[in-house]
């Protein structure tokens, strides 16, 4: 058999090599592409988890948006048709009489007694409806008991004339005495025992325990002393 000689430009003659690295190099291609997909799929973030359900059922009414829109309009008039009148409105109750007050502090002698002064310097006082009062203090007058308010301090006297009424009130008492003195020793010769004492006389509580007072007459002490008629 005549062997073939080989050309000089036949290619697989000049690099018998050449096939091989024909494959080597599809190899390393390839494995250059699967490396780029394999860094392309780790620099995609990943994707986020489901959310999860809760295992805790939260019950809602079947009309919970007709609920929610009726408290929102709660108290929301509805405007009348155009033409249509106005629905009239429910009157409103009248208010307390102011006056009703002061009518049963009145009934009850809860109101401040205005005291009287005389040019003598003697006082008198009753509340409304007790003025007979003052006639028996002039007329019958026996004091069942007395404070005597000498060496008491100033501070002091409206809460021990107060707790002197009330209680001899309470005792039965209808006529009781406060001595006040007639302030000899004081520079205008005035007692100002003599007005504290009448100011807690004419003023609540202490007024509320008495229908009058007045200053005593001079058998039982004069301006320096006031007879108080206790209600009954």
């Amino acid at each position: 058999m005549t062997k073939r000689k080989s050309s000089p430009h036949d290619p697989l003659a000049a690099n018998p090599l050449k096939g091989e690295l024909q494959a080597l190099k599809a190899k390393l291609a390839a494995d250059d592409a699967r490396r780029a997909e394999e860094s392309a799929a780790r620099a995609r973030p990943a994707p986020p988890p489901p959310p999860r359900r809760s295992s805790v059922e939260v019950w809602r009414p079947a009309d919970l948006d007709q609920r929610l829109f009726d408290v929102a309009m709660s108290g929301v008039e509805r405007l009348p048709a155009k033409g249509a009148s106005p629905a009239p409105r429910t009157p409103r109750a009248p208010g307390p009489d102011p006056g009703a007050k002061n009518r049963r502090a009145l009934a009850a002698g809860g109101v401040s007694i205005v005291p009287r002064w005389s040019p003598d310097g003697t006082v008198t006082g009753a509340r409304r409806g007790g003025e007979f009062a003052l006639e028996a203090l002039g007329r019958f007058a026996a004091p069942g008991d007395s404070l005597d308010l000498h060496g008491v301090e100033l501070g002091a006297v409206p809460l021990r004339v107060q707790d002197f009424v009330r209680t001899r009130r309470a005792r039965g008492m209808r006529c009781v005495r406060v001595i006040t003195g007639h302030g000899k020793s004081a520079p205008d010769h005035a007692s100002v025992l003599i007005d504290a004492a009448v100011t807690a006389l004419a003023t609540p509580p202490a007024c509320n325990e008495l229908d009058a007072f007045a200053s005593a007459p001079p058998a039982l002490g004069g301006r320096g002393a006031i007879l108080v008629a206790l209600r009954g």
